[in-house]
């Protein structure tokens, strides 16, 4: 999971950094699409953790955002 929150880190602030006048969308589809993996990995482990007995509020926090990102990548 730390993998996969460096990766999206990483994925912002590479879209932060285009300039102003660079169409976003495509690039920020792009990158979805290549976090996809790592997410699916990620939001499934974490429905792992809350099966056998529970998650934390900040991982609770990380599945509901890994789910928002995966439902924008589809």
């Amino acid at each position: 999971m730390e993998e996969c929150d460096a990766l999206v880190r990483r994925t912002l602030l590479e879209l932060s950094r285009l300039p102003a006048e660079h169409p976003v969308e495509g690039k920020a589809r792009d990158g979805l699409r290549d976090l996809r993996p790592h997410l699916e990995e990620a939001y499934a482990a974490l429905g792992r953790i809350e099966d056998n007995g529970g998650l934390t509020d900040r991982e609770l926090a990380r599945r509901r955002a890994f789910r928002m990102l995966l439902d924008l990548a589809a």
